[in-house]
Protein backbone atom coordinates (compact mmCIF):
# COMPACT_ATOMS: atom_id res chain seq x y z
CA UNK A 1 0.00 0.00 0.00
CA UNK A 2 0.91 3.44 -0.98
CA UNK A 3 1.34 6.42 1.51
CA UNK A 4 0.33 9.76 -0.53
CA UNK A 5 2.59 12.09 -1.05
CA UNK A 6 0.19 14.69 -0.57
CA UNK A 7 -0.19 14.15 3.56
CA UNK A 8 3.41 14.21 4.04
CA UNK A 9 3.89 17.68 2.22
CA UNK A 10 0.81 18.90 3.88
CA UNK A 11 2.32 17.97 7.46
CA UNK A 12 5.94 18.97 6.36
CA UNK A 13 4.86 22.69 5.36
CA UNK A 14 2.47 22.83 8.36
CA UNK A 15 5.57 21.77 10.68
CA UNK A 16 7.75 24.29 8.45
CA UNK A 17 5.13 27.25 9.15
CA UNK A 18 4.85 26.03 13.09
CA UNK A 19 8.90 26.48 13.65
CA UNK A 20 9.18 29.56 11.38
CA UNK A 21 6.55 30.98 13.64
CA UNK A 22 7.94 29.74 17.14
CA UNK A 23 11.60 31.12 15.90
CA UNK A 24 10.03 34.91 15.15
CA UNK A 25 8.36 35.04 18.30
CA UNK A 26 11.24 33.64 20.30
CA UNK A 27 13.24 36.57 18.39
CA UNK A 28 10.68 39.22 19.33
CA UNK A 29 10.41 38.06 22.47
CA UNK A 30 14.57 38.19 22.99
CA UNK A 31 14.07 41.57 21.12
CA UNK A 32 11.41 43.11 23.83
CA UNK A 33 13.70 42.00 26.55
CA UNK A 34 17.14 43.47 25.55
CA UNK A 35 14.97 47.01 24.43
CA UNK A 36 17.06 45.98 20.64
CA UNK A 37 15.13 46.83 17.25
CA UNK A 38 11.77 47.52 17.45
CA UNK A 39 11.29 47.54 20.89
CA UNK A 40 14.01 50.72 21.54
CA UNK A 41 13.06 53.24 23.77
CA UNK A 42 14.25 56.17 21.73
CA UNK A 43 12.80 59.01 23.39
CA UNK A 44 14.83 57.53 26.86
CA UNK A 45 17.98 58.13 24.51
CA UNK A 46 17.31 61.43 23.60
CA UNK A 47 16.27 62.41 27.26
CA UNK A 48 19.70 61.01 28.26
CA UNK A 49 21.77 63.25 25.91
CA UNK A 50 19.78 66.56 26.63
CA UNK A 51 20.71 65.50 30.34
CA UNK A 52 23.99 65.22 29.22
CA UNK A 53 24.22 68.35 27.70
CA UNK A 54 22.45 69.61 29.89
CA UNK A 55 25.11 68.83 33.01
CA UNK A 56 27.87 69.76 30.71
CA UNK A 57 26.57 73.15 30.60
CA UNK A 58 26.24 73.38 34.39
CA UNK A 59 29.65 72.20 34.86
CA UNK A 60 31.16 74.20 32.71
CA UNK A 61 29.49 77.52 34.17
CA UNK A 62 30.60 76.33 37.66
CA UNK A 63 33.92 76.13 36.53
CA UNK A 64 34.43 79.71 35.11
CA UNK A 65 32.08 80.67 38.12
CA UNK A 66 34.84 79.21 40.62
CA UNK A 67 37.71 80.67 38.31
CA UNK A 68 36.91 84.31 38.28
CA UNK A 69 35.84 84.06 42.02
CA UNK A 70 39.11 82.60 43.15
CA UNK A 71 41.91 85.85 42.82
CA UNK A 72 44.74 83.37 44.60
CA UNK A 73 45.11 79.92 43.33
CA UNK A 74 46.32 77.64 45.29
CA UNK A 75 49.35 74.81 44.76
CA UNK A 76 48.49 72.25 42.59
CA UNK A 77 45.75 74.19 40.40
CA UNK A 78 45.64 74.32 36.83
CA UNK A 79 45.52 78.57 37.40
CA UNK A 80 49.18 80.16 38.27
CA UNK A 81 49.81 81.65 41.51
CA UNK A 82 51.37 85.29 40.77
CA UNK A 83 54.94 85.42 41.13
CA UNK A 84 56.18 87.17 44.83
CA UNK A 85 59.16 88.61 45.71
CA UNK A 86 61.92 87.23 47.08
CA UNK A 87 63.63 90.11 49.64
CA UNK A 88 67.19 90.85 49.13
CA UNK A 89 67.04 89.90 45.34
CA UNK A 90 65.34 91.26 41.76
CA UNK A 91 64.27 88.18 41.06
CA UNK A 92 60.58 86.54 41.89
CA UNK A 93 59.51 83.27 43.26
CA UNK A 94 56.46 81.15 42.18
CA UNK A 95 55.70 77.73 43.62
CA UNK A 96 57.49 74.42 42.05
CA UNK A 97 56.86 70.88 43.10
CA UNK A 98 58.53 67.89 42.55
CA UNK A 99 55.36 66.06 41.44
CA UNK A 100 56.77 62.25 40.75
CA UNK A 101 60.41 60.58 41.78
CA UNK A 102 59.82 56.90 40.51
CA UNK A 103 62.36 54.23 40.35
CA UNK A 104 61.65 51.82 37.03
CA UNK A 105 64.55 49.37 37.29
CA UNK A 106 67.10 51.21 35.36
CA UNK A 107 66.74 54.98 35.76
CA UNK A 108 65.17 57.28 38.62
CA UNK A 109 62.29 59.15 37.09
CA UNK A 110 62.02 62.67 38.29
CA UNK A 111 58.98 64.90 37.32
CA UNK A 112 58.13 68.63 38.39
CA UNK A 113 55.53 71.13 38.01
CA UNK A 114 56.14 75.14 38.02
CA UNK A 115 53.28 77.11 38.99
CA UNK A 116 53.89 79.89 35.71
CA UNK A 117 54.13 79.65 32.23
CA UNK A 118 57.93 79.99 31.28
CA UNK A 119 59.49 79.52 28.09
CA UNK A 120 62.97 80.25 29.32
CA UNK A 121 65.57 78.87 32.25
CA UNK A 122 67.16 76.04 33.62
CA UNK A 123 66.45 73.36 36.36
CA UNK A 124 69.29 72.16 38.29
CA UNK A 125 68.87 68.83 39.91
CA UNK A 126 71.39 68.15 42.99
CA UNK A 127 71.16 64.74 44.67
CA UNK A 128 73.52 63.48 47.64
CA UNK A 129 73.62 60.99 50.39
CA UNK A 130 75.10 60.56 54.27
CA UNK A 131 77.61 58.70 52.83
CA UNK A 132 78.72 61.77 50.65
CA UNK A 133 77.63 60.33 47.27
CA UNK A 134 76.57 63.08 44.85
CA UNK A 135 74.87 63.64 41.57
CA UNK A 136 73.82 66.37 39.76
CA UNK A 137 71.65 66.95 36.28
CA UNK A 138 70.62 70.03 34.31
CA UNK A 139 67.34 70.56 32.37
CA UNK A 140 65.33 73.11 29.81
CA UNK A 141 62.17 74.27 31.24
CA UNK A 142 59.38 73.43 28.92
CA UNK A 143 56.35 75.26 29.20
CA UNK A 144 52.73 74.02 29.36
CA UNK A 145 49.38 75.76 28.78
CA UNK A 146 48.86 76.81 31.99
CA UNK A 147 52.20 76.12 33.90
CA UNK A 148 55.30 74.85 33.29
CA UNK A 149 58.10 71.56 34.08
CA UNK A 150 61.64 71.09 33.53
CA UNK A 151 61.93 68.51 30.85
CA UNK A 152 62.47 65.64 33.24
CA UNK A 153 65.40 64.20 34.64
CA UNK A 154 66.15 60.60 34.17
CA UNK A 155 68.78 59.38 36.70
CA UNK A 156 70.77 56.17 36.08
CA UNK A 157 70.14 53.95 39.02
CA UNK A 158 74.03 52.59 38.53
CA UNK A 159 75.11 56.27 39.38
CA UNK A 160 73.36 56.19 42.65
CA UNK A 161 74.13 54.31 46.33
CA UNK A 162 71.20 51.91 47.69
CA UNK A 163 69.70 54.32 50.50
CA UNK A 164 68.50 57.71 51.53
CA UNK A 165 69.17 60.49 49.01
CA UNK A 166 67.87 64.17 49.01
CA UNK A 167 66.52 65.70 45.95
CA UNK A 168 67.05 69.37 45.52
CA UNK A 169 65.80 70.60 42.18
CA UNK A 170 65.95 74.52 41.25
CA UNK A 171 64.42 76.61 38.65
CA UNK A 172 65.84 80.11 37.75
CA UNK A 173 65.31 82.17 34.81
CA UNK A 174 65.80 86.38 33.97
CA UNK A 175 62.77 87.01 36.48
CA UNK A 176 62.08 83.92 38.48
CA UNK A 177 63.73 81.58 41.11
CA UNK A 178 62.54 78.79 42.80
CA UNK A 179 63.62 75.33 44.60
CA UNK A 180 61.81 72.06 45.45
CA UNK A 181 63.37 69.36 47.88
CA UNK A 182 62.48 65.33 48.29
CA UNK A 183 63.58 62.60 49.60
CA UNK A 184 63.41 58.94 48.03
CA UNK A 185 65.47 55.91 48.77
CA UNK A 186 67.49 53.90 46.17
CA UNK A 187 66.88 50.21 46.27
Amino acid sequence: MKVPKKENKQKFIIMAITATFLLLLTVAAASYHYQTWPFQNKKADSYSIDEQIKAGTEIKKQSIDNTTSNNKAQSGSDVPIEPQVISGSDKKSVNFDITSVNQDGENLVIRTLIQAIVSSGTCNLTMSNDQGGKYTSTAEVQPLPSSSTCKGFNVPINQLTQGEWNIVIEFSNNELFTSASKKVDIK
